[in-house]
């Protein structure tokens, strides 16, 4: 059971505070409506920041009761529809600003089906940057701070190279790449930095399926201008609660749904 502890410490993360009538009418809701979770009412109170709808980080009674409604009314539609479609072409576009690590949405009336080769470059850009900042994120890949982290979470720490980085350098490498073939079928792996050709005769695999455009995480060492893999794996997955915190309440579908 959720106390007021808990509520005024998770709100607190998100640089929120309630008022004791709307704490009040929170922590009943919470009691009485067991499908109902923290973590989705902050993320619909945030939803209500960021759409303009609140004006102060006070959470009052009558903003409270505005985000209680939403996740309600979702979760009973919810009940009936298991399987939401959304049009593609009328959904915002999620921009990250690399500043202040902060996401947004955008609409983009520029959308078509056959888009030109600049767009084809800027979908596997944008999907390789959103997926190295998510594994940067995970806890074997985040640097820690040195001054703050215990001696084993230094230890366990494994530190990802850049591809240009691994020219005239020895010893065991990680890189994060996409994967790809020239016209020789020869294997190349490929980042926003260059490319290196990879030997995977003696490569050790991980559950999954490999193929051209899909992003990689390998282990190995550089010989000969050529990186030879001893292992090769898909990146490490992300909690979808996780996912839900680093978008600080912004709505990717833009339909006002709750992070469950």
């Amino acid at each position: 059971m959720v106390d007021a502890r808990q509520v005024f410490r998770e709100l607190k993360l998100h640089g929120l505070t309630l008022h004791s009538d709307a704490l009040k009418r929170l922590l009943s809701e919470l009691t009485n409506q067991p499908t109902l979770h923290l973590y989705d009412v902050v993320f619909a109170i945030k939803n209500s920041i960021d759409r303009s709808k609140l004006k102060s980080s006070v959470v009052s009674q009558d903003a409270l009761e505005s985000a209680l409604d939403t996740l309600l009314n979702v979760s009973s539609d919810n009940d009936y529809q298991c399987i939401q479609v959304f049009n593609a072409f009328d959904q915002p576009k999620l921009i990250f600003h690399p500043s202040t690590k902060t996401y947004e949405v955008s609409a983009d009336p520029t959308r078509k089906l056959h888009a030109s080769s600049a767009h084809r470059l800027s979908l596997f850009r944008e999907r390789f940057s959103a997926l190295e900042r998510r594994v940067l994120r995970h806890k074997s890949f985040s640097k820690p701070v040195a001054a703050t982290s215990s001696s084993s979470r230094v230890e366990s720490f494994q530190e990802i190279s850049r591809i240009e980085s691994l020219l005239g350098v020895t010893g065991m490498k990680r890189v994060l790449g996409m994967l790809g073939q020239d016209e020789r079928k020869r294997v190349y792996l490929e980042d926003m930095t260059s490319r290196i050709y990879l030997d995977i005769s003696e490569a050790k695999y991980t559950n999954g399926i490999f193929t051209s455009t899909c992003i990689v995480l390998v282990e190995g060492q550089v010989l000969d201008d050529v990186f030879h893999v001893e292992t090769i794996g898909s990146p490490p997955p992300e909690l979808r609660e996780h996912s839900v915190q680093i978008l600080s309440g912004v709505d990717p579908l833009g339909v006002e749904i709750s992070a469950q």
